[in-house]
């Protein structure tokens, strides 16, 4: 080796070295700010639900022989992490209310800060560790996919067992040995109990580890790790989806029927128009992908595209079908998106059915950057704007971030908000959270010493007095909107706003849109 080579050899482990430096400060203090963020966020609808008719019927099932959980509609929504919350639950022998919901935000915010760690790991294989970092800040400063990784124990969830099994899906098909089929396996099984959809997993798995034995010549040594895998992924499915004890090809099958044809009778409202779920335009997701996501990224997926097209256009068929790690990540953003679109799924509140793919989205956007970067390498002025422009950008969105806490979950980028005029044309705090802060405003407000009756438009109006303390939820008294003692009404203007004889007395804005407002009776 030349002393040139090993000099740079040198100096890219010195680089590397700083890098994991400073990917180890940014997932400390992420987590440092998690935390004393965490007890900011609300209920929204699908908590209780989510808690109780999958969580607790599954754990019933499982410890008491409870059969309720297979009459019930939330049977083939996947339990794994349900039943890992309503355990610690148990466990720890949290009992209030309020300390139960707060225990389930820290746990979720947890899972997803350790999804992050094996999402660097994969993104510095494919790339090299400062693009992981880069990659790793486009995933932590996404307002969108960070609030939610507080309350949403379906989507963001979902998305952060992507994370991992991305990763050992990388290093399975990298090293194929048993100790690793072991490991990917644990992750792909877990992913399918968390959302069926999973199984894309291990269809990509199996297809390409098939392909690459064809193409090498050490078949038989090979042949074991993908046994050992197949195995223990049927086996785990089935050990952590209790439903699936009662028969697993019937209920599997179900629960894929379900999810391509899932029914939900009704209306969003999209680009000024209310829509039936069923009848949404072809680019709906595109749309909310777009509008919710920071405006330079989507540049860089789209950069990312076209060098991803103009290399695999220059590659050996052999080459691009062993390359199972950009092929891999091809497919799982596009075939979900494409699925939705052919099949016609039905899907609701913006894209967070589909939050899973944001992981790739971001992957895509900085092999973008990096081959850009490379192909531009002469032109560093041009290089320097590029990346001036990121981190502008970046810097803009994470302070809008800290400006709109703990309401991260309405952000629309800024060509949405003055091109579009987002604020007024698509559904904002579908979740209901901002009900907690307006609760908390008529506790300040009111003399504690009388109970405040209210009522809400919708039911996370209710959920919402379940974050707060017992000594704060003991003054308030929810009633039905149709009983005409309640003072106060809160809405979170999702389909209509006050009913008549109100005045308002206090709203939330976010980016000067009212995405929540407490109105008082009027006296006679």
């Amino acid at each position: 080796m030349t002393p040139k080579k090993k000099h740079d050899m040198s100096e890219t482990t010195s680089i590397n070295k700083k890098v994991h430096t400073l990917v180890f400060i940014l997932f400390v203090l992420t987590a440092i700010i998690g935390g004393l963020m965490v007890r900011d966020y609300g209920l929204g609808w699908d908590d209780e639900w989510s808690r109780m008719d999958t969580g607790y019927n599954n754990y019933n099932y499982v410890m008491n022989g409870d059969k309720t959980l297979l009459s019930n509609n939330e049977k083939y929504h996947g339990p794994f992490v349900e039943l890992m919350l309503v355990a610690a639950e148990k466990y720890l022998n949290v009992t209030d209310i309020s300390n139960i919901y707060l225990l389930r935000h820290i746990i979720l915010f947890s899972i997803f800060m350790l999804s992050l760690i094996a999402f660097y790991m994969a993104a510095c294989s494919w790339l090299s560790p400062p693009y992981a970092l880069l990659a790793c800040l486009m995933m932590v400063i996404a307002p969108r996919i960070f609030g939610e990784a507080f309350y949403n124990s379906k989507d963001i969830v979902f998305l952060s067992f992507m994370n991992f099994a991305l990763y050992t899906y990388f290093t399975f098909l990298e090293r194929k040995n048993i100790l690793w089929a072991l490991i990917h396996a644990c992750f792909s099984a877990f992913l399918v109990d968390i959302r069926i959809l999973g199984i894309m997993i291990p269809v990509l798995t199996f297809g390409f580890y098939i392909i690459s034995m064809m193409i090498e010549t050490d078949r038989k040594k090979q042949m074991l790790p993908l046994i050992i895998y197949i195995i223990v992924t049927v086996v785990l499915t089935i050990l952590f989806w209790p439903v699936l004890w009662e028969g697993p090809a019937k209920h599997f099958g179900n629960a894929f029927m379900e999810m391509k044809k899932y029914h939900w009778d009704a209306h969003v409202f999209f680009n000024g128009k209310s829509i039936h779920a069923s009848q949404l335009p072809w680019y709906y997701l595109p749309v909310w992908i777009f509008i919710t996501t920071p405006f330079v990224y989507s540049v860089l997926w789209l950069t990312g595209i076209f060098f991803i097209v103009k290399n695999l256009a220059r590659e050996h068929i052999k080459d691009m079908l062993t390359n199972y790690r950009l092929l891999g990540i091809l497919a799982l953003f596009f075939a979900p998106v494409l699925s939705v679109i052919v099949l016609h799924s039905v899907v609701y509140d913006g894209w967070r059915h589909l939050y899973f793919i944001y992981p790739l989205f971001v992957l895509i956007g900085v092999y973008g950057l990096k081959a850009c970067t490379e192909s531009l390498r002469k032109y560093r002025l041009f290089n320097f704007i590029l990346y001036t422009v990121l981190f502008l950008n970046m810097a803009w969105v994470g302070f809008w971030m800290v400006k709109n806490h703990p309401h991260e979950n309405v952000y629309f980028n800024y060509w949405a908000m003055t091109k579009m005029e987002a604020g007024s044309k698509f559904e904002l705090d579908y979740w209901g959270l901002s009900y907690k802060q307006g609760l908390e405003y008529l506790l300040k407000k009111e003399d504690k010493d009388t109970p405040i009756k209210y009522t809400s438009l919708n039911l996370p109006g209710k959920l919402n007095q379940y974050r707060l303390p017992r000594e704060m939820r003991d003054h308030l008294q929810y009633v039905e909107p149709s009983d005409t003692t309640w003072q106060y009404y809160l809405t979170n203007y999702r389909g209509m706003g006050a009913p008549d004889n109100t005045e308002l007395i206090h709203n939330i804005k976010v980016d000067n849109i009212n995405i929540m407002g407490i109105y008082q009776k009027k006296t006679q």
